[in-house]
C-alpha cells in the first residue's frame, strides 16, 4: 500500500510541476507567454486514438488497396510500442449511417519476438 501511495503521490508532484511550467502569464514588458501545444506524432502517420487519461494510445494505420486496418498499441507519449497479452479486441467504427464493430487479431512478428499474447500489433480486414 505504500508502494502505491508514494507512486500516487510522486505522480501528483510531477503533474503540478508541469502545470506551474504551463502557466500562461504576462512578462515585466507585458507580453504572453507562448504556451506550447502537447502534441504526439503517429509512427506509421495512422490515427492516434487516446485510451484513458492518456495512458496509452492506439495508432490506426488504414490500408485501403489492401482492405485492412492496422492497430499499434502504444504508450502515452506515442513513441513506443506496448506489448499486450490480448489475443484480439473489438473497437466500433463510425461510418455514415451506421456503427460497425470491428475485431482486431494479435499478429506475430518473427522480426521483434512478438507473438499472440505478447504482442503491440493487431489487423483486421476492413472493407
Amino acid at each position: 500500500m505504500t508502494s502505491a501511495l508514494t507512486k500516487h503521490f510522486g505522480f501528483l508532484a510531477l503533474l503540478a510541476l508541469l502545470l506551474a511550467g504551463c502557466d500562461k502569464r504576462a512578462s515585466s514588458r507585458g507580453e504572453q507567454i507562448q504556451v506550447h501545444k502537447h502534441e504526439h506524432k503517429p509512427l506509421h502517420h495512422g490515427t492516434p486514438v487516446v485510451l484513458g487519461d492518456e495512458e496509452y494510445h492506439l495508432e490506426l494505420v488504414l490500408d485501403p488497396a489492401a482492405g485492412r486496418m492496422q492497430a499499434y498499441v502504444m504508450d502515452g507519449e506515442l513513441e513506443n510500442f506496448v506489448r499486450i497479452q490480448a489475443q484480439s479486441f473489438n473497437i466500433a467504427a463510425r461510418l455514415p449511417g451506421r456503427e460497425e464493430i470491428l475485431k482486431l487479431i494479435a499478429v506475430p512478428n518473427n522480426a521483434t519476438g512478438e507473438k499472440v499474447g505478447d504482442t503491440s500489433l493487431f489487423e483486421t480486414q476492413a472493407e
